[in-house]
């Protein structure tokens, strides 16, 4: 059975965008479902950014500061540390807490794939 964190490692180039603007991820995720992240590098060196599609009555975009920390990864101002990028999605796709207003949606090509062989296909392709 694929995991989750299994998933987001073996696709980590169709969610990882380390290159990607603000205003890049910005026109990347509007129109798509809410739940819909990617993450980048963000402005603030050796950190990370998390943008998502928010739900209605919220700003479409929103943009969280991922931490780098000695204790590990962290959302800017959460008490909760993750070993890795991955760990940090997974717990966020299960539980949305933390300010954030939705959980995290893995995308339908990372999100269907049957087996670990597929998925690999998948990204291949990508």
């Amino acid at each position: 059975i694929l995991t989750i964190y299994r998933r987001l490692k073996i696709s980590s180039v169709l969610w990882f965008y380390p290159t990607v603007t603000r205003e890049q991820a910005k026109a990347m995720l509007s129109g798509k479902d809410v739940g819909t992240f990617l993450v980048r590098n963000s402005t603030r060196v050796g950190n990370f950014a998390l943008s998502v599609r928010l739900p209605t009555g919220w700003e479409p975009i929103e943009n969280y500061l991922i931490e780098r920390g000695d204790e590990g990864l962290r959302l800017s101002n959460a008490e909760r540390y993750f070993p890795d990028l991955e760990s940090l999605i997974t717990f966020y796709i299960d539980t949305p807490s933390d300010g954030m207003p939705c959980s995290l949606v893995l995308p339908h090509l990372i999100a269907t794939p049957d087996s670990e062989h597929v998925l690999k296909a998948v990204v291949r392709r990508e």
